[in-house]
């Protein structure tokens, strides 16, 4: 089965990145590791959708960072995270901070075949997300930052009498506000900018 998934293996052990390149093209996977996890995060800006297998022992940097910024800057790149000697508590963490699995090492062969098979197929659903939230972060760059802070305020509030008592505006000012908001992301209803508000993960990045 020719699966065209292209996975990123993050390891600084030199004989494991060889053995599963070797053992990934044997599956019809397009395999591309990478022995310190900066390489990767650098390269997450033009990578191709698809799997990462990132140890947690990584040689420049903590594997969990690695993970949270997989997980933060690119939803289509599903994380499966691997570790030897690794108790409970870590696998918890590393589920918590994005992860799809948690692989034991040493992985038998068998094992990480099975695990890939297995996302695969949830990539185009991955792909679709990663592309709304994308688009939902280009729409939402286009608000100065007065549209934002009232957005936010309307998110937290829901009441326009408050978000003009915050901002000492008047209420005909917030709605002006909410009209030309709607106007700028192509909606007609402000409810469906909230949810694009509170739905994008891109968006939380860029203000927190």
């Amino acid at each position: 089965m020719d699966t065209g998934c292209s996975v990123y293996i993050v390891d600084s052990d030199a004989k494991v990145r060889q053995h599963l390149v070797k053992l990934l093209r044997r599956q019809h996977y397009k395999p591309t590791p990478f022995a310190t996890g900066g390489d990767f995060v650098e390269a997450l800006g033009f990578l191709a959708p698809g799997i990462s297998v990132i140890d947690l022992r990584l040689c420049d940097r903590d594997g969990m960072d690695v993970l949270w910024e997989t997980h933060a800057k690119r939803l289509d790149i599903i994380p499966i995270v691997t570790a030897a000697g690794a108790d409970i508590r870590t696998a918890v963490q590393a589920i918590k901070g994005g992860a799809e699995d948690f692989l034991e090492k040493p992985i038998e062969d068998e094992v990480i075949i099975q695990v890939l098979a297995r996302f695969a197929p949830e990539l185009n659903s991955k792909i679709n997300l990663y592309a709304e939230r994308f688009d939902a972060a280009k729409k939402l760059s286009t608000l100065s930052e007065k549209e934002l802070n009232v957005m936010v305020s309307l998110l937290r509030d829901r009441d326009n009498g408050k978000v003009a008592e915050h901002f000492r505006i008047s209420v005909r000012t917030v709605e002006a506000y909410r009209t030309r908001i709607m106007k700028k992301i192509g909606v007609k209803r402000f409810s469906d900018v909230l949810l694009l508000l509170s739905d994008s993960a891109a968006f939380r990045d860029n203000i927190s």
